[in-house]
């Protein structure tokens, strides 16, 4: 039983007694790790229901998707309100992760093309930053919680991630070639990564937080983790997940956010993009490496070496790729 979709499932139902047009559907919805998701129609609308036990979550979420929505690659708000749960205009579709097998490879060219051109449309929305000012609040405690996260300026983060990686590669006496290989060039990286524009953006763009229908890129999902960070950081989280399923066609991600961004200097920022691609994960190194108890789910599917084994495969591919 899981019991996350189990209190989930009666919120909602509490939910919408107070909502009047809302309803409940019998139909499975795609599960993430930490939130569960109903699937509904409002006014007769079909529509997505999560419920966050964390109410934090659905605060860090609701601002991307306002900030964003003029992107049109992340779901549409359903003006509901209610601390621990959010409803969206359902995205028709499915994850990524759930029909991949089942996808031609053109179909797969045909997506990460859209996934690229929809990594441009967020960065595009940069180009007006003040309207992203209003959420920016930094939080100077040298703490890696959800908080610093969310909140820390971006030079700070990055400058506080790679000493608790270098620390925690110490303390674990991980010598892997790869990991000081990739920890050093982020830190010889540093200041041209930092150097570029600042703006609010989703950081998992993995298999299961794309939608996609009929071998095209609908939106992405799931956009609670969202932070400020940069162009960088941007295409090189999307680097990073068509790297762990599909290395293949990375060049249609690739082409496709170049065809949609018109980025010129484009060789020193793909190679930028390069050695950041697994940034997010040694911010994730950083987080469980550091910790003195993982949380039992860490436990039991063996994340801290799922942690290892994705960034050291995607810097032995990148490195081929650079030769």
């Amino acid at each position: 039983m899981d019991r996350k979709l189990e209190i989930a499932r009666q919120n909602i139902q509490i939910f919408k007694e107070k909502v009047c047009g809302l309803q409940i559907l019998d139909e499975p919805a795609y599960q993430g790790q930490t939130n569960r998701v109903l699937f509904g129609s409002y006014n007769d609308e079909l529509v997505a229901i999560k419920y966050y036990s964390d109410p934090s979550r659905r605060e860090q979420e609701v601002k991307a998707l306002t900030l964003m929505r003029s992107t049109a690659v992340v779901p549409e708000l359903v003006p509901l309100e209610d601390p621990h749960i959010m409803v969206t205009k359902r995205i028709e579709g499915d994850a990524l992760a759930l029909v991949y097998d089942s996808l031609s490879q053109k179909e797969l060219d045909n997506i990460y093309l859209g996934m690229g051109a929809a990594l441009a449309s967020i960065e595009q929305y940069s180009l007006h930053p003040m309207r992203n000012q209003q959420w920016e609040r930094h939080c100077k405690t040298g703490v890696v919680d959800l908080n610093y996260y969310r909140h820390s300026a971006w030079p700070d983060f990055v400058n506080e991630i790679i000493k608790r990686c270098l620390h925690a590669m110490d303390a674990h006496d991980l010598r892997d070639s790869e990991l000081i290989y990739s920890i050093e060039a982020i830190s010889d990286y540093r200041d041209a990564f930092v150097e570029f524009e600042m703006f609010f953006m989703g950081s998992d763009f993995g298999s299961n937080n794309m939608i996609v229908n009929q071998g095209h890129f609908q939106r992405f999902v799931d956009l609670e983790m969202s932070r400020y960070a940069n162009a960088i950081y941007l295409v090189g989280t999307g680097m990073f997940m068509v790297w762990r399923q599909s290395p293949h066609h990375l060049d249609s991600l690739v082409n496709g956010y170049l065809d949609a961004s018109g980025r010129t200097n484009v060789d020193s920022f793909l190679q930028l993009c390069r050695v950041y691609a697994p940034f997010s994960y040694w911010v994730n190194f950083a987080w469980y490496f550091n910790m003195d108890k993982l949380p039992p789910w860490a436990v039991t599917t063996n994340h801290k070496q799922k942690i290892l084994n994705l960034i050291t495969s995607t810097v032995s591919y990148a490195r081929v790729i650079e030769i």
